[in-house]
């Protein structure tokens, strides 16, 4: 904006007008007023420009892994939404086996009556005494018709089980790539992004490459100090173990939205009912719940925070949590947010 132009062309000395006014553009907060500064003084002026041109294409190359990851993201999360759906009817087939079993009895209680070539027979059904109708093959003869009804019942039984496993399987992978999606759609850094991406590949929705490992070092989660306190929020999955499992005590209390993909939030130090309001905010603000209200945020002391053996990355399973409903609090936040 005009006033960050202002700020930016007051600060910075003999770069000129048009380059400092692109700087302004790109808005990248990342980027230190002081660091340019003392940059600039200490460059010579032909070196200046190629110091803000570096740093302006920081932030494009940043704005393309993030776009090109969500995409990638949001991508695989149709194709499972389509997937859950199409296993959900088939499931509803499934649970109508009965059906079959029932046609096949009364087929067989009918059977002197069946002929070959008939391709439906209308019978008082030996359950309820209603009407029913059995569908038949014209081509089989009536004990055939009952073995192949059998046959289709037994097959829908076997399947019943294995739908219900392939579907939880299915919804445990949406909830997983919903919460990458929530991070994403998060301020990050390039090393956050780059460690997200790894993950990806690491999680198979992203193709491993010879070239695609990638080295860079690790990324920080959010470290916010208050008079009494420090409060620690996750913007991806392996910032979320970080703090969780490595930075927080025992002790410390621990906060998610309840069920609802967002950032782990752990606060250390003491436990005032303000320190733990300003977390609760943090938690549903850095969640995909944070344009909602009456937000529901899960608060549990650490010790009861457990990841499971061979989990993904970032979840965690908990117990002896207390769930508050929240409106997150804007004024209160803004000085914590980055």
């Amino acid at each position: 904006g005009e006033n960050l132009t202002k700020k930016i062309m007051g600060t910075i000395m003999g770069i000129g007008t048009k380059t400092a006014e692109q700087l302004a553009q790109t808005e990248d907060l990342s980027i230190a007023l002081d660091e340019l500064k003392a940059k600039c003084n200490a460059l010579p002026n032909d070196e200046v420009n190629k110091f803000i041109i570096e740093k302006m294409a920081a932030k494009p190359l940043q704005l393309d892994l993030q776009k090109k990851l969500t995409e990638i993201v949001k991508s695989a999360l149709t194709h499972l939404t389509k997937k859950h759906q199409a296993l959900t009817k088939d499931l509803a087939t499934a649970e109508d086996a009965d059906q079959y079993r029932i046609q096949g009895d009364n087929i067989m209680a009918y059977l002197p009556q069946i002929k070959k070539g008939q391709t439906s027979a209308t019978v008082a059904n030996i359950y309820d005494g209603e009407n029913l109708t059995l569908n038949l093959n014209p081509a089989l003869t009536g004990a055939e018709n009952a073995q192949a009804a059998y046959k289709r019942y037994n097959k829908y039984q076997r399947a019943l089980k294995e739908l219900a496993q392939q579907i939880e399987g299915v919804k445990n992978e949406l909830d997983y790539l919903t919460g990458i999606e929530t991070a994403l759609a998060l301020p990050l850094g390039r090393p956050e992004l780059e460690e997200i991406q790894q993950e990806l590949m690491n999680a198979g929705v992203i193709r491993k490459t010879k070239n695609k490992t990638i080295h860079t070092p690790p990324s920080q989660p959010i470290k916010i100090k208050l008079a009494d306190a420090t409060i620690y929020v996750g913007k991806n999955n392996r910032q979320n173990d970080l703090i969780t499992f490595k930075i927080a005590t025992p002790n410390d209390l621990w906060f998610h939205v309840k069920d609802i993909p967002g950032s782990h939030v752990v606060l250390s130090g003491e436990h005032s009912e303000e320190n733990i309001k300003i977390a609760m905010n943090l938690a549903a603000y850095y969640s995909k719940a944070r344009n909602g209200s009456n937000i529901p945020v899960d608060m549990v002391t650490k010790k009861f925070v457990k990841k499971p053996s061979g989990a993904k990355p970032g979840f965690v399973i908990f117990t002896n949590n207390r769930t508050s409903y929240i409106n997150i609090d804007t004024e209160l936040l803004k000085p914590y947010l980055h």
